[in-house]
């Protein structure tokens, strides 16, 4: 089914579809609740990410959010004191491998979340 496809695309990595299925009207997953989260409450190292040695603390895929602070917002000054404001193209999902999230919730930016993708637009909603 459409649906179940892009699921699967979604959370391949993901623990439901590790332990999951798709039949043709539905995805299942058995999965401990213990072991499922809350995208919304995202755990953030705030005081971590702004340290030098801070990159463990970035959510983005590849550390694009601290790689960023650090080289081009921090050495300016700017933005430290809430104050930032970000353009993230391709935002995709909104917590989960963002860009700017640390950068809106810990650093108080406020910006604009761009997805091209209607799929994926709907989860920034």
């Amino acid at each position: 089914a459409e649906v179940c496809t892009h699921l699967a695309m979604l959370w391949e990595k993901s623990l439901l579809m590790r332990r999951g299925y798709c039949l043709p009207k539905a995805c299942m997953s058995r999965v401990p609740a213990d072991e499922l989260r809350d995208p919304n409450v995202l755990p953030l190292d705030c005081e971590r990410f702004v340290r030098e040695d801070g990159s463990g603390a970035s959510v983005s895929e590849f550390g694009q959010d601290w790689f960023a602070f650090w080289n081009f917002v921090r050495p300016r000054g700017e933005g430290l004191d809430h104050g930032g404001v970000y353009v993230d193209v391709g935002a995709s999902l909104p917590f989960e491998y963002s860009n700017t999230v640390i950068l809106d919730r810990c650093l108080g930016w406020r910006g604009i979340c761009v997805e091209a993708n209607p799929h994926l637009a709907t989860f920034l909603r």
